[in-house]
């Protein structure tokens, strides 16, 4: 179903110094100047009007994701290894239509200056020329992509007997290379909000981090085993950028470097 365009919408966007709670509730505004040839009370008031005669407002979305795996495992001198490389990216296309240009509308109904001024709404729009509404009217697109490359190895050995059996060592570790993600291409994750003004022009990417980890098992019998291991040794924090956080199914908390170096110890016991 398509729905005409809301005259008062709340608009969210990254705090800024001029507005540092981050969104315009024009709902709250009084849009419609005391001048305003449909404004009955002589004083500035507020609206609530769907711009039927401005159209429906549409939405489109096309994401699509690629994502290739490539691998290799096998042995040698004495240890058992596996790697494996890993490269995804994913695009999401945004198309709009008939939105509306907020900095025209308060103009062409709050400010008597104004060239669009005044804009009637309901049984009255007819009155309105078509260089209003093509001001009025926004089509927008925005296209937004995400790189990942993940390259991991692993490989464990036997060390040597002891009087409950083998000492086994098991080694890890992870490369994730800096994501990119740029949204509104050519812009840089800039793009014009609703309101008018411009969003922030941000760095859209995710810093390349690495970890290593260490285990170690021994078999106390064929039913008990013991093992500890140590994740991200290197005890480093996997960066994280509010601009792509959740990209990619991105999450820098599921890798261990988002919580530092930690060490697990257990015991596993088979009963039959």
């Amino acid at each position: 179903m398509m729905i005409p365009a809301n005259v008062t919408p709340t608009v969210a966007f990254p705090a800024n110094a001029a507005n540092p709670q981050g969104f315009i509730n024009y709902g709250n505004l009084a849009l419609l100047a005391a001048s305003h040839p449909q404004n009955p009370y002589g004083v500035a008031t507020r609206l609530r009007y769907s711009a039927f005669d401005v159209g429906a407002s549409t939405r489109s979305a096309n994401n699509e994701f690629k994502r290739a795996v490539i691998g290799i495992k096998g042995s040698a001198a004495g240890w058992d290894y596996d790697a494996g490389y890993t490269h995804s990216e994913s695009s999401l296309d945004l198309g709009y239509s008939n939105m509306i240009n907020m900095n025209v509308l308060r103009s062409a109904l709050s400010d008597p200056t104004s060239r669009y001024f005044p804009y009637y709404i309901g049984d009255q729009a007819y009155r309105n020329p078509a260089s209003l509404y093509a001001a009025l009217r926004v089509n927008a697109t925005s296209v937004s992509t995400t790189k990942l490359d993940i390259v991991d190895f692993k490989a464990s050995r036997e060390l040597f007997e002891l009087p409950g059996g083998k000492m086994g060592l098991a080694l890890g570790g992870e490369y994730r290379s800096k994501m990119d993600n740029t949204a509104y291409a050519g812009a840089l994750c800039a793009n014009t909000l609703v309101s008018g003004a411009k969003a922030p022009n941000a760095k859209c990417e995710t810093a390349s981090f690495t970890t290593l980890d260490l285990s170690t098992r021994y078999n106390i019998s064929k039913q008990l085993t013991l093992f500890a291991s140590m994740n991200n040794v290197l005890d480093k924090m996997a960066p994280l950028d509010p601009q792509t956080y959740g990209g990619m199914s991105y999450n820098p908390m599921d890798a261990s470097g988002a919580i530092g170096r930690y060490m697990k110890l257990g015991a596993s016991y088979k009963f039959f």
